[in-house]
C-alpha cells in the first residue's frame, strides 16, 4: 500500500524471495524450488502498478526462477525505495526540485511565480534560486542530484544552456539561446532538453495588449532577448523589422536571423529611431539604459510598447509612452507569460489539461506581480 498526502492507495504487492539454493535440492522434484522464504516485511517490496494511465501493462512472471534475471526488462515492475512514492512517468521523484539560475539573481521573481502556479495545478515540487556566473552552469549541473528536474535560466547563462541541452525546441534553435532546461521523459538520468520560452512570452504579452496584428516591429537592442523578439515578431505575423542598436555590428546576428525567417530587416543606430513608424516597439535594453533618441513617430501613431526590462521601473521610454497616451505592456507581463510556459514543461501538462487551468494559473501569477492580466499599464504611481 502506498500513502500519498494521507490518502491510502491500494497497490498489488509481491514479496521478493531470497535468491538462494534450497536446503535439500536433491530431494526437490524436477526444477521446483523449496518453499522457505523470508517472512513478510523483512525484505524490499516490488510494487506492481495496476495498469494506471501512462503506464505499461503489468507483466507477471510465471517462472519464479527467472524473475531476478528478467525483472530489469519488465516495465510493469517498479522497485519501491524507502519513503519513495510512485508518481507519473513524467516526474518520477517525490517533491522534484526546480529553480532559477543566473547572475544577478537576488531580484528574480521566478520563485514566487512558479510556487503560485504549482499551488493552482497541484504540482508538488520545490523551486529555489542559485547565483551562477558566466561559464558555471555545466559544473553546477554535474553536482546536482537526480531530484533536480529543471531550471529557469537567466543571463548570462542562456548561451551555455543552449550548448548543454541534448535537444532543443524551434525557438531555441533559431535564437541560439535556452532559458529553460528540463528533463524530458520519466528516467531519473534523462538528459536535459532545452526550450526558449521568451519567444512565446513576448508573443503572449503583445497579443494581450495589441488590438491588431502588427505589420512592422521595432526592436531596441541586439542581445539574446533581441533575438527572441525577432522570432516573436515573425510569429506575431509581422513582415518587416527594424533593429536599433548602439553599433551596427551588434545587430549582425539578429539581422541574419530575421532574414532567415522571411522578415525584411533594417539596422539603425539608437540615435536614428525618431522617424521610424511601427506597430509594436519591443525594448530589450537593460533597465536604466540612457537613450540617445526616442521613437517619437511610433509613439505618435499609438504603437504598443513592450519594455522587457522591469527593474528599475519605469524606464525613460515607458514614461514617454504613457505621457503620449500610447499603450504600454509591462515587462513583468512577458515574465509571467514565459514562466507559465515553463510551468507546463516542468509539470508535463498537456494541451487539454492546460486549457482547464490556464486562466486560473496565469491569474495567480499576475497576482504575484500585482498586475492586471492584460499586462497593460495606463498610468504611473507618481502621475
Amino acid at each position: 500500500m502506498v500513502v500519498s498526502r494521507g490518502a491510502r492507495v491500494r497497490q498489488p504487492l509481491e514479496h521478493v524471495s531470497a535468491g538462494r539454493t534450497p536446503g535439500r535440492p536433491d530431494l526437490e522434484p524436477r526444477r521446483r524450488r523449496d518453499r522457505c522464504g523470508h517472512a513478510p516485511g523483512r525484505r524490499k517490496l516490488v510494487v506492481l502498478r495496476d495498469r494506471r494511465p501512462q503506464h505499461g501493462g503489468d507483466r507477471l512472471l510465471e517462472h519464479r526462477l527467472g524473475a531476478r534475471r528478467r525483472r530489469a526488462a519488465t516495465p510493469g515492475l517498479v522497485r519501491r525505495q524507502p519513503r519513495q512514492r510512485l508518481l507519473s512517468r513524467a516526474v518520477p521523484l517525490e517533491n522534484p526540485l526546480f529553480g532559477v539560475v543566473g547572475s544577478p539573481i537576488a531580484h528574480s521573481q521566478s520563485p514566487a511565480l512558479h510556487r503560485a502556479a504549482y499551488a493552482v495545478i497541484g504540482f508538488e515540487a520545490r523551486y529555489d534560486r542559485t547565483e551562477i556566473g558566466d561559464g558555471g552552469l555545466a559544473d553546477f549541473l554535474r553536482g546536482a542530484g537526480v531530484e533536480r528536474r529543471g531550471l529557469s535560466v537567466t543571463m548570462p547563462l542562456k548561451r551555455e544552456a543552449w550548448s548543454i541541452a541534448a535537444t532543443r525546441d524551434r525557438a531555441a534553435e533559431l535564437t541560439g539561446a535556452v532559458n529553460t532546461l528540463y528533463r524530458s521523459g520519466g528516467d531519473e538520468d534523462a538528459p536535459f532538453a532545452g526550450a526558449n520560452t521568451d519567444v512565446g512570452g513576448i508573443v503572449d504579452a503583445v497579443r494581450s495588449g495589441a488590438a491588431r496584428e502588427p505589420r512592422h516591429v521595432l526592436v531596441l537592442g541586439g542581445g539574446a532577448t533581441a533575438s527572441s523578439a525577432v522570432v516573436a515578431a515573425a510569429d506575431l505575423g509581422a513582415s518587416a523589422l527594424t533593429l536599433a542598436v548602439r553599433t551596427p555590428e551588434r545587430a549582425e546576428g539578429a539581422a541574419r536571423l530575421a532574414r532567415s525567417i522571411g522578415l525584411a530587416v533594417d539596422v539603425v543606430t539608437l540615435d536614428r529611431i525618431a522617424s521610424i513608424r511601427s506597430d509594436v516597439v519591443v525594448s530589450t535594453l537593460p533597465g536604466g539604459t540612457p537613450l540617445a533618441g526616442l521613437p517619437t513617430a511610433a509613439c505618435d501613431d499609438g504603437a504598443l510598447l513592450l519594455d522587457a526590462a522591469y527593474a528599475p521601473w519605469p524606464s525613460e521610454l515607458v514614461r514617454y509612452w504613457i505621457a503620449g497616451e500610447a499603450p504600454v505592456v509591462h515587462g513583468l507581463s512577458m515574465l509571467v507569460r514565459q514562466a507559465a510556459r515553463q510551468v507546463r514543461l516542468f509539470a508535463s501538462v498537456d494541451d487539454a489539461e492546460w486549457a482547464t487551468v490556464a486562466d486560473r494559473t496565469t491569474a495567480a501569477m499576475f497576482d504575484v506581480v500585482g498586475l492586471d492580466r492584460s499586462g497593460i499599464v495606463r498610468s504611473l504611481p507618481d502621475a
